[in-house]
């Protein structure tokens, strides 16, 4: 019996050991994602989910714009900083916490946050669209799907029921791209990958197949004979005596019309 206290001691120390984790966010204004955030001058708000220094930020630009700051990152509170900015209408922007091994945002024990990246885009110059656009494009979007679809009766989806619940919603999107958006939310139950949205010359997918590489590049070389890369994005070599060898990683438009000449001159050996 002197024992037990000693054991529950022991316990608790090894459950306080290992249930220590990092910081990191769980929540951020605008919102991870947001198509529909209002330009103009705001704060851009990061809440932890345990007490922070208040010594250090980290607020990381990236590929896609960073927000114009307009003064110096404050904390709010222990657990809330926030970074005043002014947003362009119409703009895909990028903000990273923590990120390419900038670690300033810290717990009081030093320890660094979770690396987290919020993106999200403005609204266009002029505001949010008409409702009646949105009203519009809802119905065209529905008489392409009903009338011009290869595959409604192929594909198993009650689309009384997707109208029903998307239609509403579709209404109160904001903006072409969130209604793209959306659009490609509903139209991903199709599971059909030739099927997309166009919003500002850009591809807006429905459906994403998780596709994993099953490859080791690094070993391809050592496995496959007369290993030969006349490209980038291609190489070249056997896999047995009669066998033919071709790895394409890419067919985007950017690297033609060299990487097909490369996959003919493969063909050709």
């Amino acid at each position: 019996m002197p024992f037990r206290p000693l054991s529950v001691v022991l316990i608790l120390a090894l459950v306080a050991e290992v249930g220590a984790a990092p910081p990191h966010v769980v929540s951020t204004q605008p919102r991870h994602g947001d198509l529909e955030v209002p330009a103009g001058e705001t704060e851009l708000v990061v809440t932890f989910n345990q007490d922070m220094a208040a010594g250090g930020v980290s607020f990381i630009g990236g590929q896609l714009p960073f927000p114009e700051v307009m003064g110096d990152p404050f904390w709010k509170n222990i657990r809330e900083c926030r970074l005043p900015v002014r947003l362009t209408p119409g703009m895909d922007y990028m903000v990273g916490i923590n990120l390419a091994g900038i670690t300033n945002f810290k717990n009081r024990n030093g320890e660094a946050a979770t690396p987290f990246t919020l993106n999200f885009t403005t609204l266009p110059a002029g505001g949010a669209m008409p409702r009646e656009m949105q009203i519009t494009s809802g119905r065209e979007l529905r008489e392409a799907i009903e009338h011009h679809y290869s595959y409604l009766d192929v594909r198993p989806i009650d689309w009384k029921a997707a109208w029903k619940e998307f239609a509403p919603r579709l209404t109160e999107t904001k903006s072409a791209r969130a209604f793209a958006a959306l659009a490609g939310e509903m139209l991903a139950a199709t599971k059909d990958p030739h099927i997309w949205l166009v919003e500002g010359g850009e591809i807006v997918p429905a459906f994403r197949r998780d596709v994993r590489p099953n490859v080791n590049p690094k070993l391809l070389p050592k496995v496959i004979d007369g290993w030969t890369q006349p490209h980038p994005m291609l190489a070249f070599g056997k896999a047995g005596p009669q066998t033919g060898y071709l790895a394409i990683d890419s067919w985007e438009k950017q690297h033609q019309p060299l990487l097909l000449d490369a996959a003919f001159t493969a063909l050709e050996e």
